[in-house]
């Protein structure tokens, strides 16, 4: 019987916690029902287990002699966990103390982790197993732009880059990604090589860090319309049309004060470009508009670009993390012009 579980530090309290209720039903046979009393009591109770009742029930479980079943338990994420590790190393520990469980972790590796499972044989690294991959990836990214090509050429050095960037991206595609851009913006500074290393190695290793990192670098006249753009992504229920940006660091009469025009195809594409780059301003991809292959007649470009965060962990960040002062106050604030507008977009 296999039960999978995965931590999720941006879901809700029990997607945190160590209690899992529906899983009880899905690792533990129908005779489960027949043996043990607790079963028709705590399977169906509304309020949260506690660890005594959750130790009981699986301790009942342990104790039936005639159960042939073995139980093996995948779970994720376990540094996600909201709670004291060691106290989760325990009982994890607990459980694999009878030979008929087995358990699959995985984890950042975090020193309370690699204490206890560090020296275990039956372990692997996203690293070693993404390495190869992210190397294809680094390589033809940068060979993409003429401009590397020409620098590669030049300075036998390019491939000790590839090589830097793998050995310090540690098996994430997101931080790779995000150190590409970022050299090719030093490539439109013709850096060279030895500049785009430094390049590199001023870039934090870690995404929440590289996260502050990009935020750090907007302007301070820009922050408004920031923490604009982040509060309507995150208030929405899902991608936003880019016309709905044409908000941002606009006051609540500006509504009043537009002039009404025809638009043509022409101007809709040139508001289009204009929105964007005010959006990349902002939000220094952060925020990335996406374009599909719809377009509904007049509407052009408005119908046919989206906007939503590069990546889901730039949510969670933006959703749990405190940013860094002084951006912290402006970040909580808000605009008439951006309420009436989520409140639009979501109903």
């Amino acid at each position: 019987m296999t039960g999978n579980y995965f931590f999720w530090n941006a879901g809700t309290e029990m997607q945190k916690s160590h209690q899992c209720p529906s899983l009880i039903e899905n690792v533990i046979p129908s005779r489960w029902h027949s043996t043990s009393s607790l079963a028709n009591n705590v399977l169906h109770t509304p309020e949260p287990w506690t660890r005594t009742e959750l130790f009981e029930c699986f301790d009942i479980l342990m104790q039936q002699k005639a159960l042939s079943a073995k139980f093996c338990f995948f779970i994720d994420g376990l540094d996600e966990y909201d709670g004291d590790h060691t106290e989760i190393i325990k009982t994890l520990n607990k459980f694999t103390a009878s030979s008929n469980v087995k358990i699959c972790l995985s984890s950042r590796p975090w020193n309370v982790f690699e204490d206890t499972y560090g020296h275990i044989r039956q372990k692997m690294r996203l690293q070693d197993l993404t390495r190869n991959d992210i190397k294809l990836y680094v390589q033809d990214e940068l060979e993409k732009d003429a401009r590397f090509i020409t620098l590669k050429s030049r300075d036998s050095r390019f491939q000790d880059l590839v090589e830097e960037i793998v050995n310090k991206a540690d098996g994430v595609f997101l931080w790779v990604y995000l150190v590409i851009r970022s050299l090719k913006e030093g490539i439109t500074n013709a850096d060279t090589i030895p500049t785009l290393q430094k390049r590199l190695r001023k870039l934090p290793s870690d995404l929440e860090a590289y996260f502050r990192h990009i935020l750090g670098q907007i302007e301070d006249i820009y922050w408004e319309g920031t923490t604009q753009a982040f509060q309507m992504a995150l208030a929405a229920l899902g991608p936003l049309p880019l016309w709905a940006f044409s908000v941002l660091d606009e006051d609540s009469d500006f509504a009043v004060r537009c002039k009404g025009q025809v638009l043509t195809t022409d101007t809709i594409d040139g508001i289009s470009s204009h929105l964007e780059k005010r959006l990349n301003a902002r939000c220094r991809g952060l925020l990335e508009v996406k374009i599909s292959d719809r377009e509904d007649s007049i509407w052009g470009c408005f119908s046919n670009r989206s906007v939503g965060f590069l990546h889901r962990t730039v949510r969670d960040f933006l959703r749990w993390k405190q940013l860094p002062e002084p951006h912290q106050q402006r970040y909580s604030t808000s605009s008439p012009a951006l309420q009436a507008t989520c409140t639009g977009l979501n109903g």
